[in-house]
């Protein structure tokens, strides 16, 4: 009976172009029957198989360097799934800080309002019943109160318009003609306009119609146009072009005028701060900008201005994905 062929793997080191080399060689040995059937002998046949060996060591070690890669990727995977959760949580805690924040200035300014009028109620009174001593004292606390209540009541009106504003901004959009829009407004700002001698040109062909929140639009070009008037330059007579524009697609309203401007480079991040200003010769707040740019970023959109002094201002209303 012939015994099955044995079959062995070795390895060798060689001298190969004086150069010494490792080789991988398979041998296979076959049992060599006489014509008895006795085993007379072995036959061995040796092949080199150098090449598979390396060429299988290879696909071992890419097998490897996939798994260790598949392995950093699902660890990866993981860390992004837990930073993207732990983002969501920060976002919908920020959302909910800010609508807190919303309602308590709402609530906060509406309930101080009513102590206010009553404070310059019984200022008023005070001042037809009490007379000064002193003249000249009069005439120099008198109209320092009197300013400072206007303004806490100025302030209080303008945080309370800041809370309506931010709960209109989840409005539901509809359509709107933008002439008739401005005209709107400038009816309600016709004193400023007269009193700057005004001339107000529109430039609505790229859209005439906007599907937008009607409340936080007519918001933000009354904040930008009442400026564009409140900063005109008494030299000359006030000139304002509204437009509206697509850049990529997104409408972007513009507000230019030729008042007395301000350096905007130089103010940077604080131009759209609450209760940041930048001219103190003409009564405000600092809430407009804040309210506006707040307005626009919570329709993915945002606001941009340039301007110097004595040049001039253009703000930039980027209005959101359309």
């Amino acid at each position: 009976m012939v015994e099955e062929a044995e079959r062995t793997q070795l390895m060798d080191v060689l001298d190969r172009a004086g150069q010494r080399d490792t080789v991988y060689w398979n041998f296979v040995y076959q049992p060599l029957p006489d014509a008895d059937g006795r085993i007379s002998g072995i036959t061995v046949v040796a092949t080199d198989v150098t090449e598979q060996v390396l060429a299988r060591r290879r696909l071992e070690h890419v097998g490897q360097e996939l798994a260790a890669n598949y392995a950093t990727l699902h660890t990866a995977h993981g860390a992004s799934q837990v930073a993207n959760e732990a983002l969501s949580h920060s976002n919908a805690q920020l959302t909910y800080a800010n609508q807190d924040l919303d309602n308590f200035v709402y609530a906060a300014s509406h309930d101080l309002k009513l102590p206010v009028l009553n404070l310059a109620g019984l200022f008023d009174e005070l001042r037809r019943g009490v007379s000064f001593t002193d003249a000249a004292e009069e005439a120099l606390l008198v109209p320092l109160i009197t300013q400072a209540l206007h303004q806490l009541s100025t302030s209080l009106d303008d945080l309370a318009a800041l809370g309506r504003a931010q709960q209109a901004a989840h409005a539901p959009a509809e359509p709107m003609m933008l002439e008739a829009l401005v005209e709107e407004i400038l009816h309600t700002l016709e004193p400023q306009v007269r009193a700057a001698n005004a001339r107000v040109s529109t430039d609505f062909a790229a859209r005439p119609t906007l599907t937008y929140p009607r409340a936080s639009l007519h918001t933000v070009l009354l904040n930008l146009l009442s400026n564009a008037l409140k900063y005109a330059d008494p030299t000359r007579p006030a000139r304002i072009h509204c437009s509206l524009w697509l850049a990529a697609g997104e409408p972007v309203l513009w507000v230019k005028d030729n008042g007395v401007g301000f350096d905007a480079a130089g103010h940077g991040p604080e131009l759209f701060q609450l209760f940041r200003r930048f001219h103190a010769h003409v009564e405000g707040t600092g809430v407009g900008l804040y309210l506006v740019n707040r307005l626009l970023l919570a329709k993915g959109g945002h606001l941009e201005v340039d301007s110097q002094v004595g040049a001039g201002a253009t703000f930039r209303a980027y209005l959101g994905p359309a």
